[in-house]
């Protein structure tokens, strides 16, 4: 898996945020949260470029429908 966020991952958990007890008690280095920090901080023109940002199946399901949506089952991850 993908562990270049893992930086972004420890600052975000050492913020002890109460938000963060909503998914466990702390953000893994594979959750969009540290690695759309990451993102931000080391690829800054793809940053600004983006307007939006989703992970696979939404993007897939995009390109199928032509809409963006989120299926249920990202919502309840997310």
């Amino acid at each position: 898996m993908d562990h270049r966020a893992v930086k972004q991952a420890e600052r975000i958990n050492y913020n002890n945020s109460p938000v963060l007890q909503y998914c466990g008690g702390a953000l893994s280095p594979e959750m969009q949260p540290p690695k759309l920090l990451w993102i931000k901080e080391n690829l800054q023109e793809s940053w600004s470029m983006a307007f939006r940002w989703m992970d696979l199946s939404d993007w897939l399901l995009y390109r199928f429908y032509s809409k963006c949506f989120l299926t249920l089952q990202n919502l309840q991850l997310r």
